[in-house]
């Protein structure tokens, strides 16, 4: 055998092993974000690492406000004399604030 060939022969045999490393170096960072999201989700949410979180529990992450104050729970009374308004959302609410209140005041 001459040199090239002893040089491609190795060269093959080292391709075996480097696709196989690729694989598992993706198969392991595949379960690493998997487990840090379902460690987000049980961390945050309080949801068990083989549950799916629900609606309720996505409201909880980025509503905190709704759930700390009690509006979630407050007593819906629809004939009070009254309305009663709910403003979400400081970019919208700066183009509107003159005339919503301008409106809510007539």
């Amino acid at each position: 055998m001459s040199s090239s060939q002893v040089a491609v022969a190795d060269r093959n045999k080292r391709r075996v092993p480097a696709a196989l490393l690729a694989l598992a170096t993706g198969l392991w960072t595949v379960v690493l974000c998997w487990a840090a999201v379902r460690g987000f989700y049980w961390w945050r949410l309080g949801v068990g690492v083989t549950r799916k979180p629900g609606v309720e529990a996505v409201w909880r992450l980025h509503y905190e406000e709704l759930y700390s104050t009690g509006a979630v729970n407050a007593h819906l009374a629809p004939d009070d004399g009254s309305y009663d308004v709910l403003l979400m959302g400081g970019s919208v609410l700066e183009q509107i604030a003159p005339t919503l209140e301008q409106s809510l005041r007539q």
